[in-house]
């Protein structure tokens, strides 16, 4: 049987942190099969391919974000159905995002495939590394239902507070991954496309673990009426799911502006910047998963009519938030050259390390804005307002586009480093001063009635 967790009962801080580390450990395998991805690509196959599996994180963050975002933004009723101890209600929510998410998944992977190479030429891909990163997009396209569905199975355990099933999947789909990764790479030479079908491989697997979670538990058990189509209920599912798929692609945008900005510059730096950003991916997490965990507690107690929890243990987060982060960003700072080793061939170091680092040191002074744009964030869309972090992520566009437009002619690769910060700490100042506002509106007993929420 799957256990889940009540979140409107106990200890804010605990429960936050009990949640958060099973998420933690999973989004540590996530990443790190994605390092081990990068660094069999770069060290058993080269530079070359590893610049383009590189130039396509933007493009696959565009769409996957786009997919991954309407499984989170489902779940945030999922959350609040849970904690408002509603269950049918739930059931038939989460049947109802089951259709919804198979009509769109068809829909998305069509369009991606068929965007892909076009996608590539504007983003400035260089011409030798064109073909390995066409075929490495199109085979993570052709996967995207399994995508948009693994995501919908491990949301609806998490909004129950089940984050230990999810956990497992990762661990097992990571072995899997990896295993694959040499077999496919070095035993069978398949190169990037290797590297591709593990990874679309392993995720299946995540899949089928969390289906068989789901069924365990009596909170998401479905039976066959609850397939019925509601369109007022799938209208609502889309206005909470549309917005937060559209804040994702709307980020990945203005990061696909930076990967093509460093794409002009050449390989070498497609290679530094791809080598740096794998790291600073795998080092946001703890502080993502931080906000993940504060998004369903956040969702589960608004369900509950608890505005008072709510805010402490928002609180507890941003203290949290704020001393791990600035932990993170030291790591950055002082080991950057030993961490992004792991990536390149060490005749390749003496060119690529020192673009790596400027991305590196940059980041990490920081990482504490970044850690309170994940909590309001998150918190502000498990409380049911998914447009104002839409609106935060044009911010983010505005100012990567900008910045990076204006200066990369003048600064060169610094504009680019400068461009990410900067949308970090304008979206965090804007979150910020929506969540208090919203705070302050919701402790208004009318607009907790249970008709007014979401």
């Amino acid at each position: 049987m799957t256990k889940t967790m009540d979140m409107t009962k106990g200890n804010p801080t605990k429960l936050i942190l009990a949640f958060a580390f099973p998420m933690l450990i999973s989004t540590i395998f996530q990443q790190l099969y994605g390092m081990i991805d990068t660094a069999i690509v770069g060290r058993g196959v080269g530079v070359s391919a590893l610049a383009a599996v590189g130039s396509t994180g933007s493009i696959t963050f565009l769409v996957i974000g786009f997919v991954s975002g309407l499984a989170y933004g489902f779940g945030i009723l999922f959350s609040q159905r849970f904690g408002a101890s509603d269950y049918e209600s739930l059931k038939q929510t989460f049947a109802q995002s089951i259709l919804v998410g198979a009509a769109l998944s068809a829909v998305i992977t069509a369009l991606s495939i068929a965007g892909a190479n076009a996608l590539l030429k504007w983003m400035n891909t260089p011409d030798d590394i064109f073909s390995d990163a066409s075929l490495y997009l199109i085979t993570i396209f052709a996967a995207i239902p399994i995508s948009l569905f693994y995501n919908l199975l491990s949301t609806a355990l998490r909004s129950v507070g089940d984050s230990k099933t999810p956990l497992v999947a990762m661990i097992i789909s990571s072995f899997v991954n990896i295993t694959l990764d040499f077999l496919f790479v070095y035993a069978f030479k398949w190169g990037v496309f290797g590297v591709a079908i593990a990874t679309v491989i392993a995720q299946g697997i995540s899949c089928l673990i969390c289906l068989r979670g789901i069924v365990k538990c009596d909170a998401l058990k479905l039976r066959r009426e609850h397939f019925r189509r509601d369109q007022p209920l799938a209208m609502q599912l889309l206005r909470l799911g549309l917005p937060v798929a559209f804040m994702n692609s709307i980020t990945a945008i203005g990061v696909m502006l930076l990967q093509s900005v460093v794409n002009g510059f050449g390989s070498l730096y497609v290679a530094g910047y791809t080598a740096a950003d794998k790291l600073i991916i795998f080092l946001e997490q703890p502080g993502n998963t931080l906000g993940l965990a504060v998004g369903v507690y956040a969702g589960q107690n608004l369900g509950a009519n608890r505005m008072d929890r709510i805010r402490k243990g928002i609180n507890a987060a941003i203290i949290i938030s704020l001393i791990l982060n600035a932990s993170i960003g030291l790591l950055m700072y002082v080991g950057r050259d030993a961490l992004v080793m792991i990536f390149l061939p060490a005749q390749d170091a003496t060119a690529v390390l020192p673009i790596s680092g400027m991305l590196m040191k940059t980041m990490s002074l920081f990482m504490c804005p970044l850690g309170l744009l994940f909590i309001y964030r998150n918190t502000l869309q498990g409380m049911g307002d998914t447009r104002i972090p839409m609106i935060s992520g044009i911010v983010e566009l505005v100012l990567r586009m900008s910045i990076a437009l204006v200066f990369a002619p003048i600064w060169h690769f610094a504009a680019v480093c400068v461009a990410e910060v900067s949308a970090w700490v304008g979206a965090a100042i804007m979150l910020g001063i929506a969540y208090y506002i919203k705070c302050r509106k919701l402790e208004n007993p009318r607009s907790l009635h249970p008709t007014n929420i979401t």
